[in-house]
């Protein structure tokens, strides 16, 4: 999963480097940082782990948000899969947090959780997919370096 996300992180940076918003650079790098502590739970602890989660989870949806609004990579289809993250993912927020405050009292709180989780992964898969595509639909992309001139 970690050599997963490094690929797509290099396709959000290629995307990114092309988008009039630069913020979105640096909401690819958080998503990428946030989801490699994720993955680190077993060494790192629940508490990094839901912090990892918040990074990542405020890195993707600020990134996809920047990215549906692009005349490039953008579209209403895209916006609406945007839409549709956010709203699984304020609901997951809510629910998780609702299960952690109550305890492991309440299983079916904590199914819940778990059930918005994969949905929620499902729509950012989904947006990923969106975003790949019209990265696909270009026939050349290049990164074109100029030297600031000021500088010199």
């Amino acid at each position: 999963m970690g050599s997963t996300s490094m690929i797509l992180l290099v396709c959000h940076l290629v995307a990114a480097a092309h988008m009039a918003n630069q913020f979105a650079f640096y909401c690819a790098i958080a998503e990428a940082f946030g989801w490699n502590v994720i993955l680190g739970v077993v060494d790192t602890g629940w508490v990094i782990h839901y912090v990892g989660l918040l990074l990542f989870l405020v890195g993707s949806i600020f990134y996809h948000w920047i990215a549906c609004r692009e005349e490039a990579y953008g579209g209403f289809r895209y916006q609406q899969t945007n839409l549709i993250a956010i709203l699984i993912t304020v609901i997951f927020c809510l629910v998780s947090s609702a299960s952690l405050i109550i305890g492991d009292s309440d299983w079916q709180l904590r199914a819940c959780a778990v059930s918005l989780e994969f949905s929620m992964l499902g729509a950012f898969t989904l947006q990923n997919l969106v975003l790949l595509n019209s990265l696909d639909q270009f026939k050349n992309i290049h990164l074109v370096f100029h030297r600031n001139s000021s500088l010199l």
